[in-house]
Parts: structure tokens; C-alpha cells; sequence
């Protein structure tokens, strides 16, 4: 059995939406923070505003931005692409990870020192290295720090078109 919903709210309502297997999320529109979660679903937020959290497991998370983030924000999934579209005006720092597929913008970028260091350690002999997986990036002034990651997809943070 599965249920379908079409929810109108005002413009500014904070959200907070989950699905769990097979149910996809999408969010037009809005302008408040968000906390959007899913299980085996694709989360689609277009003409947004606001921050927040957009993470699913299975799925592709796919956000439009009419006004950047103010306030740190979060974009992940494990098995799917994160494409996230920003106005021009874009100023934050930005940190990206992906396991198995590539990392994307057309941003111009300054590459940021990873806040968490490279672990060196000796165990068997062996020297054995360990990093955050991170890369960080400043566009523009700088700003929220935006996190977008995925295990198996690819990050993309791509420049609103008008």
C-alpha cells in the first residue's frame, strides 16, 4: 500500500519531512530551514531557500537555490549523486566527499586547509595514514560551511543558470 501527499504550506514554514522505502520527497518553493530525511528515496528540493539537512540512504539528493544558506547545511546520501545549485551571490565554506565518483563545480574556489589533519601512526611496522576524506573549499568571501557527501555518486556544486 503506498500513500501519496501534496502539502501546501506559507512560503517560510521550517519543514521537517520523512519517507521511509519508496517514497520519494519533494519540496517546491520554500523559503524556511529545512530537515528532509529519507530511506530508498530520492529527495528533489527546487526554489528553495532557507538551511538545513536534506540525507537519504538510497537515493539521489537534488537541490535548486533561489537564495544561498545562511546557516550550515548538510547534503548527503550514500548510494546517489548530490547536485546542489547556487545562486551567483554564493560566499561559504564548503566541504565535499565522495568514495566512488568525482567532485564538481563551476565555482571559482580556493582550496582550504583540512580542519582535521592527516593521523600518522606506525601499527606492524607499517605507517598507516588517516584523513577526514574532506576537501574544503572557500567560494566567494566565505561563509556557512556547506557539507555535501556521498559513499557511491558524484558531488556536484553547480551555478544557478537565470
Amino acid at each position: 500500500m503506498s500513500y501519496n501527499f501534496t502539502i501546501r504550506v506559507p512560503r517560510d514554514t521550517q519543514l521537517k519531512l520523512c519517507t521511509i522505502n519508496e517514497g520519494n520527497i519533494a519540496v517546491n518553493g520554500t523559503r524556511g530551514d529545512f530537515e528532509v530525511r529519507s530511506v530508498n528515496g530520492r529527495i528533489t528540493m527546487t526554489d528553495v531557500g532557507g538551511a538545513g539537512e536534506a540525507t537519504t540512504v538510497n537515493g539521489r539528493v537534488t537541490t535548486s537555490f533561489t537564495s544561498a544558506p545562511n546557516a550550515r547545511s548538510l547534503f548527503r546520501t550514500i548510494n546517489g549523486d548530490v547536485v546542489v545549485t547556487m545562486p551567483d551571490s554564493l560566499a561559504a565554506d564548503v566541504r565535499m566527499k565522495t568514495f566512488n565518483g568525482a567532485l564538481y563545480t563551476d565555482f571559482e574556489v580556493q582550496r582550504l586547509p583540512d580542519p582535521k589533519p592527516v593521523v600518522f601512526e606506525k601499527r606492524n611496522g607499517m605507517s598507516v595514514y588517516r584523513s577526514s576524506g574532506f576537501t574544503s573549499l572557500r567560494i566567494g568571501s566565505g561563509g556557512p560551511e556547506l557539507t555535501m557527501d556521498t559513499l557511491n555518486g558524484d558531488v556536484r556544486i553547480l551555478r544557478r543558470q537565470p
